[in-house]
């Protein structure tokens, strides 16, 4: 019997993290990766190891972002019999992201400006400079 056909341990915790820990709006990802069915299939593919990205539930900010590895662990047969699920958390490295892409768009701006000064400065008033700037 595989360890995937077996009804009740792990359904039942998949069941109780998902509905108490996993956020809302990310709840279909986590049962398209995470589900007794989607193990079946990872399982029956070959397929591993999986990395994916989700938010949990946090009492204070809403959610936080984690980055998990799935793996299929398998016994001295190459048989699947183990699931083994990390994660870490990664708010730090998500706000960077969202802080970065809300700048660039105006650092992007200010360097164009800077850049067709020195142009300027280096070959003279007489070269036109076609930019998107409006300079």
């Amino acid at each position: 019997m595989n360890w995937w056909t077996i009804p009740g341990p792990y359904s039942e915790l998949f069941r109780l993290y998902a509905d108490s820990c996993v956020y809302p709006s990310d709840r279909a990802g986590w049962d398209a990766v995470l589900s007794m069915e989607a193990l079946r299939g990872m399982a029956a593919s070959g397929c591993r190891e999986k990395k994916f990205e989700m938010r949990f539930r946090n009492g204070l900010f809403g959610f936080e972002w984690h980055e998990a590895c799935l793996s299929l662990l398998t016994d001295a047969r190459g048989e699947p019999d183990r699931v083994l699920l990390l994660s870490r958390n990664v708010n730090e490295l998500r706000r960077t992201e969202i802080v970065e892409a809300a700048v660039r768009a105006e650092y992007d701006y200010v360097d164009g400006i800077e850049t067709a000064r020195l142009i300027r400065a280096c070959v003279g008033p007489q070269v036109t400079i076609i930019t998107d700037f409006g300079l």
